[in-house]
């Protein structure tokens, strides 16, 4: 499924692929390069508030920490 972010600094476009309709994370804009936080439920953008770098990084920390776990977890089974 395509979705498509209208990025609230700068009034940009991006599309993301996303294999279900939701996510929940960070997100950086392509043109502008300003951080946000994403929720998107049935494909549609319902949150798109600002974050700061740091915050940026922690998101990207903390999914990669769940992938991590979820593969250790898939493996157990």
């Amino acid at each position: 499924m395509i979705v498509t972010v209208n990025c609230p600094q700068c009034n940009n476009d991006s599309k993301m692929s996303l294999l279900t309709g939701g996510f929940q994370g960070a997100f950086r804009c392509w043109k502008c390069k300003n951080y946000f936080y994403l929720d998107i439920a049935e494909g549609k953008v319902t949150i798109c508030n600002p974050i700061t770098e740091a915050e940026f990084a922690e998101h990207l920390a903390l999914d990669k920490l769940k992938k991590k776990f979820q593969k250790t977890e898939d493996e157990a089974s």
